[in-house]
């Protein structure tokens, strides 16, 4: 099983984000990027969490389950 955190929450080790429809295709929806110009911006969402929040990061996506 994976926790997000053993006890101490600045200690994450798994990261979920919750992904809602943004389109009319019914795919599931990607991992955003950042926008040019902020400090992020080489990242998508997903490695700039597993950088700096937590080693494991999923999506979450309410009627498909969770996507790694």
């Amino acid at each position: 099983m994976n926790y997000i955190h053993e006890g101490d929450p600045l200690n994450a080790q798994a990261a979920y984000d919750f992904k809602f429809p943004c389109g009319e295709n019914g795919e599931p929806p990607d991992w955003g990027r950042y926008p040019k110009g902020h400090p992020l911006a080489k990242h998508t969402q997903k490695s700039a969490y597993e950088r700096y929040i937590a080693p494991l990061v999923a999506r979450i996506i309410p009627w498909i389950g969770v996507l790694e």
